[in-house]
């Protein structure tokens, strides 16, 4: 014979005590329970077989006709069939008082352990993992720059940024400077700010898609060989090029990202957003004043970032005629997250590997702009500010200062990256 039943209430204690059968023997010794009749654990209508001693089990126990309604037992039992749960938790007054009533301490603290581990179980929600988790208002207090964490499992890391100020924009006798990085003007980032390590990985935006069915579209612009085109059946699936799940999400629009920082603010209960313009400068600096952060000879560029390199020209059509960064990096196209040096903030890719989109939206120049970190949201709206460069890009445009703009179209060049702000 055979015992049915759905599990009732310790959801998580029976999913944790069947899968451990020591545990199951050793509280079973503890209470006295050397007969196995007990239907002890039922999981999701797993059968489990009962000898033929039940009626012993009865008899020796007294176990009273309310307590059926925990599984099957054999007719001679005297009990009705019923599709109860755990007669381990019910029985356990009557078999302890009959039993052993000096194990009675240690199967409590038994009992108490495994419900601590079951309810921290059942509270882990999707995506939370391994202590990944919102940060307190206590955690957040102590934080201090250069920390990195996450706050669910398949979010971005984190790095805390220092406050400070910068100039912002490139002087006049810069190598490679647009008339759209000027005036310089300082700067000040008051705000406690964590940024994110990396871009926004494929593996994270699926999360998110996985979790919402957010449609990204089906449609990019990528380089032809001769100029940029938008090709259908292209996405952030399948961005023209392969990748891997720890690469850059690109083929994303500004208001795919929105849609992303939105769902991640939702998730965890924080404030996630894209950064400002002149956040991004101010951490793609690590507070330095150069044309890149790691100094002004874009020859040393293949330790720090992926551009357009002598990799790049020997792979990509089209481009062999460019002034490629004169090194190889061994990526042609985008890179995974992390495979360069990080700037003296800990941040990685804040030149190259792909674009960021940025809160702001595009001005001509940083006449009226603001200065205390915010995003420009005024003016020409349907352009919008990205910045870092990409891939595809020559050192020129690879500079902390460079700046450029995109309108609500997909490109292979253009991912992002997620800001944390604090209370």
């Amino acid at each position: 014979m055979t015992c049915e039943g759905w599990q009732y209430w310790g959801n998580d204690i029976a999913a944790w005590l069947q899968a451990t059968r020591p545990v199951h023997r050793i509280l079973r010794w503890l209470l006295g329970w050397w007969h196995p009749s007990i239907c002890f654990l039922k999981i999701r209508k797993r059968r489990v077989g009962l000898p033929s001693n039940s009626q012993d089990f009865c008899s020796d126990y007294d176990i009273p006709e309310t307590v059926a309604t925990t599984c099957d037992f054999y007719p001679d039992c005297g009990v009705p069939r019923s599709a109860g749960g755990i007669l381990l938790l019910e029985t356990w007054p009557t078999v302890l008082w009959k039993g052993r009533p000096m194990r009675m301490v240690v199967a409590l603290v038994l009992l108490i352990l495994v419900l601590s581990g079951g309810l921290r179980s059942a509270h882990a929600q999707e995506g939370v993992d391994g202590g990944a988790r919102p940060l307190s208002a206590t955690e957040e207090r102590a934080l201090k720059p250069g920390d990195v964490f996450k706050e669910c499992d398949m979010c971005p890391e984190l790095v805390v940024v220092p406050t400070g100020s910068f100039t912002m924009g490139s002087p006049a006798s810069e190598k490679g400077r647009g008339d759209n990085e000027g005036p310089q003007h300082p700067v000040t980032i008051a705000h406690p700010l964590a940024v994110g390590k990396f871009h926004v990985t494929v593996d994270q935006f699926a999360a998110f898609v996985k979790a919402t069915g957010f449609d990204a579209g089906s449609s990019c612009w990528v380089w032809n060989g001769s100029r940029g085109e938008e090709q259908t059946g292209l996405s952030w699936r399948n961005p023209g090029f392969a990748q891997e799940g720890t690469h850059p999400a690109v083929c994303l629009n500004w208001n795919d990202t929105k849609a992303y920082v939105g769902w991640m603010s939702r998730k965890t209960g924080k404030n996630y957003r894209l950064l400002s313009e002149s956040e991004f400068e101010y951490a793609a600096r690590g507070g330095s004043s150069t044309r890149y952060f790691f100094g002004d000879d874009e020859a040393q560029m293949c330790r720090y970032a992926n551009g357009a390199d002598k990799t790049a020209q020997a792979t990509i059509p089209g481009i062999s005629d460019w002034r490629v960064v004169p090194c190889s990096d061994g990526y042609a196209y985008t890179s995974p997250s992390g495979s360069f040096t990080a700037n003296s903030f800990g941040l990685y890719d804040m030149h190259g590997n792909a674009w960021s989109w940025v809160e702001d939206c595009y001005h001509d120049s940083y006449e009226g702009a603001p200065a205390d970190g915010s995003a420009w949201t005024s003016g020409d709206c349907s352009r919008r500010v990205v910045r870092g460069g990409s891939w595809f890009y020559v050192p020129r445009n690879l500079r902390a200062a460079f700046r450029d703009w995109y309108s609500f179209y997909r490109s292979n060049l253009v991912g992002f990256r997620v800001v944390r702000t604090f209370d």
